[in-house]
């Protein structure tokens, strides 16, 4: 999960079978690979970032309530705030695998209109 650290989305209506990744206005969620097939490598930078060799899995534009991103797991095994330099963010996701990555990189940027 991408998200403000004090998101209000609703996701429950979420079918990761149908839609890789479910956006909203504040908080993006992408599914992993299972823990039970390993580790998940995550990271989060600012553009002009294109990561190498990783498949673009959405491209949008987040709205933090504040100038942190919140990176989390919905069982609590990751959870990892970073300050931003914007409440409004150009977001791009990248992954090495469309359905099940094990590796996340998240790009953040200056939208553009």
């Amino acid at each position: 999960m991408i998200s403000s650290p004090d998101s209000v989305d609703d996701h429950s209506g979420w079918d990761p079978a149908r839609e890789n990744v479910h956006a909203g206005k504040d908080s993006l969620h992408v599914p992993v690979r299972q823990s039970a097939s390993g580790v998940v490598a995550v990271s989060c930078v600012e553009e002009p970032v294109v990561p190498e060799g990783l498949e673009l899995l959405h491209r949008g534009v987040i709205q933090l309530t504040r100038s942190s991103v919140l990176l989390y797991d919905p069982n609590g095994q990751l959870r990892l705030e970073l300050p931003v330099e914007r409440d409004l963010n150009a977001v791009a996701v990248y992954g090495d695998d469309t359905t099940e990555p094990a590796e996340i990189v998240v790009v953040l940027g200056v939208p553009r209109c």
